[in-house]
């Protein structure tokens, strides 16, 4: 033994995230049923509930601080190259453009085949901007396939 603690994951694990999950959702949707909230929370993986979306990383409240701190600092006109981020939070920027993208992307596509005007020409929907871009890019990390 080295002295590090190794964590095992099996089967129990898996099941026993399930299950926080669940309750979890079951104690949200209990306090939504109250009158004038009209919201519903899910337990099931985006992939089950055939919402075509990328999860974000969980950031803890030391990357929560740092990021808040860099809005922050953006706002106030501090320059983007001296602000610090974190690895979590740049991650997450990224997967946001990417849903934010291709649910553009697939808006535009459904708006194309009811609308022939709206449609693709030479490859290009020309409302999307560099929508298509950010789709080749979040594709070559590995993040989103259409």
């Amino acid at each position: 033994m080295d002295g590090k603690i190794r964590q095992r994951h099996s089967r129990d694990d898996k099941d026993r995230i399930v299950e926080w999950r669940r309750s979890w959702a079951d104690a949200c949707n209990k306090q939504f049923r109250k009158p004038g909230i009209h919201a519903s929370e899910e337990h099931h993986p985006y992939a089950d509930q055939e919402i075509n979306k990328i999860p974000q990383e969980h950031m803890g409240p030391h990357a929560n601080n740092v990021e808040k701190h860099a809005r922050r600092l953006k706002r106030e006109g501090f320059p983007v190259d001296k602000i610090r981020h974190t690895e979590p939070g740049k991650r997450n920027r990224l997967v946001d453009s990417c849903n934010q993208a291709a649910a553009e992307y697939h808006r535009v596509k459904n708006a194309a085949s009811k609308d022939p005007r709206n449609g693709c020409k030479d490859g290009k929907y020309p409302r999307c901007g560099n929508i298509q871009q950010i789709l080749r890019l979040c594709c070559c990390i590995d993040l989103y396939i259409i």
